[in-house]
């Protein structure tokens, strides 16, 4: 019964592993994914009993580039030690291949990790856990799909939208689907998100949905961004999405905030307008906090017992009036027209500015 609940379980991992793989643009025949159970146990359990690991390793080359080969091993050892990973690492020397996949039952110990560590200037040595790959988790409903772009792709993707690479939202690298592809730092991946009504958001390699971002509060729908017409009126009608503009804390605490375009907004203003007005934003909240005026401010103040800032006002305060003046003329002048909305961000406490989106 133990070898027979063993037997299903490898089965599904095979099969998984062998999808991974074909994702990943390597070559793999289909009757090496649809083996069903029975033809499984028959060549990998003929007796009966416990599935035979080593006759389920398997190599393979990519499809595109010949000298690109793969070595998938199955550890023997339920703990994944040193003696395995030399094991492991003499055969992909022996046959001349770089990239490794090693798949473990129940642990890799931590000297077994230090093993990939030491090694990773030689070899691209990847590890997965059985459980790991009981289920693929990009047949999931709820998984969009996902497809790693070329470099050339990659490089297409940031001119047409004039951004910088690290403008673009991240994945963690221990994502499962990251982890799926074996995404590496730098690389770009496309997602694909349904619409409502079940249909495809991308339909070309031209288009890309927008992503899941810290600009949205809340989850993002493939349907609301660019060149969308205009749904409501700012001021009367609901918006549909906030883009939220985070701040920037790598030039100190003032609250100044990203200038990156968010691709949320593509097909209402250009790069170059929505970066001058974050960027006059920033100018008058650098100028607020400016300590040479404050304390000027603060002197002249004194001198006249305080009745200056009843006449005029504290530095702060009318500085803080201009920029009520630029947000209502850029909403008047440049946003509404186009179904946005800035709102003041004096309402969040300058942690963030919202764009409403309708």
């Amino acid at each position: 019964m133990e070898d027979d609940r063993e037997t299903v379980r490898l089965w599904r991992v095979n099969r998984t592993i062998h999808e991974l793989v074909r994702d990943r643009g390597y070559q793999v025949a289909d009757d090496e994914i649809n083996v069903d159970l029975e033809t499984f146990k028959a060549e990998y359990a003929p007796t009966g009993g416990s599935v035979d690991r080593t006759k389920l390793n398997f190599f393979t080359e990519h499809s595109e580039h010949e000298n690109q080969r793969l070595f998938v091993f199955y550890s023997m050892e339920r703990n994944v030690g040193v003696k395995t990973m030399r094991q492991f690492i003499s055969i992909m020397e022996e046959r001349d291949i770089q990239r490794g996949i090693i798949i473990w039952p129940e642990k890799m110990t931590s000297a077994a990790r230090k093993v990939i560590d030491a090694m990773r200037g030689t070899f691209h040595l990847e590890d997965f856990e059985e459980a790991f790959l009981l289920v693929n988790i990009t047949h999931h409903h709820l998984v969009p799909k996902h497809e790693p772009l070329y470099p050339q792709e990659k490089k297409e993707l940031l001119q047409r939208y004039r951004l910088k690479e690290t403008q673009l939202p991240r994945i963690q690298q221990a994502d499962p689907v990251a982890r799926y592809f074996g995404l590496q730092r730098g690389q770009v991946v496309k997602i694909i998100r349904p619409n409502v009504d079940g249909a495809a958001a991308a339909t070309s390699a031209s288009y890309y949905p927008p992503p899941t971002s810290s600009y949205y509060f809340g989850p993002p729908d493939a349907s609301r961004a660019f060149g969308e017409p205009v749904t409501g009126k700012p001021g009367v009608h609901l918006p549909k999405e906030i883009v939220r503009i985070e701040r920037d804390y790598s030039s100190g605490e003032l609250p100044q905030f990203h200038s990156s375009f968010p691709l949320e907004l593509e097909g209402r203003i250009s790069p170059t307008t929505f970066s001058e007005l974050i960027n006059d934003i920033n100018t008058l909240l650098i100028k607020a906090h400016n300590p040479t005026k404050t304390w000027i401010d603060n002197t002249f103040a004194i001198s006249t017992f305080y009745l200056s800032t009843l006449l005029v006002g504290s530095h702060y305060r009318r500085t803080m009036r201009e920029l009520e003046e630029l947000i209502a003329r850029s909403n008047r002048e440049t946003l509404n027209p186009v179904g946005l909305s800035l709102v003041d961000p004096h309402k969040s406490a300058f942690l963030f500015i919202e764009l409403e989106y309708y």
